[in-house]
């Protein structure tokens, strides 16, 4: 979605981006807000994460570092 701001020089405002709708499919959404109109652009990036409910990477703290079971 694209939308913009236009300001007068020398005014300020504060803006808030958000993300609205439907959850969309698991994986990694990224992009940039730009704010233009000045000699150089600014380029603010964001991250935007979507699980699918599946634990990824759990290390075991107890056991024997494979399966978890505890050894004695």
């Amino acid at each position: 979605m694209t939308g913009s701001l236009t300001l007068a020089s020398g005014v300020t405002q504060s803006i808030n981006v958000t993300l609205s709708g439907p959850l969309p499919a698991p994986g990694v959404y990224e992009g940039f807000v730009t704010v233009s109109g000045a000699a150089n652009p600014i380029n603010i990036p964001y991250l935007y994460v979507v699980g699918d409910g599946v634990p990824y990477n759990l290390l075991s703290i107890a056991g024997n570092g494979d399966d978890g079971t505890l050894v004695k």
